[in-house]
């Protein structure tokens, strides 16, 4: 697939769901041999995250991406460089601001921020570690319906959020 794809490609850890526990030394692996750009890490393990950060030290073009806000501080402090995740699609700033603080050594300022997406999180249900196939049914439980979900990962291209089309 990453041979054909015009597109550098991340891989998606994301064990919780898949089951698939891949080891840092395959993403590495995978790296060296040109197939991955970076991964967004959903595994929540520290030392799963601390092991890819150190294998691609020596490849400043490939990129690791946090799968949650949740341990972003922790991330980023390791060497992160960014995060793919609910509360991004939200209120970006937040993240933003935690990773411009550990950027610039602001570590205080950084937990600050943090604690407000932890605070976000909560008061959004976001804080359980659920998937989403769970939150869905956790919706239908309360509401007995969901009138729409915005699945917006991949789809969006080259076109901002609000051009995209109804059937897309």
């Amino acid at each position: 697939l990453s041979r054909r794809c015009p597109l550098p490609l991340l891989y998606y850890h994301l064990p919780s769901v898949t089951r698939a526990q891949v080891t840092p030394k395959t993403i590495h692996a995978l790296r060296r041999d040109g197939l991955i750009a970076g991964i967004k890490d959903s595994s929540g393990s520290a030392a799963f995250l601390a092991r890819v950060l150190s294998l691609s030290a020596d490849d400043e073009t490939f990129r690791v991406f946090l799968g949650g806000s949740h341990y972003l501080l922790g991330g980023a402090s390791m060497g992160a460089h960014g995060v793919i995740s609910t509360i991004g699609n939200l209120i970006p700033r937040l993240e933003r601001h935690v990773v411009e603080a550990v950027r610039d050594g602001k570590l205080p300022e950084a937990r600050k921020w943090q604690g407000r997406i932890h605070e976000l999180q909560e008061l959004l249900g976001l804080d359980t570690g659920a998937n989403p196939v769970v939150i869905v049914k956790t919706a239908l439980d309360k509401w007995g319906k969901i009138d729409i979900v915005i699945a917006n990962a991949g789809i969006l291209r080259d076109r901002a959020f609000h051009n995209i089309e109804e059937e897309d």
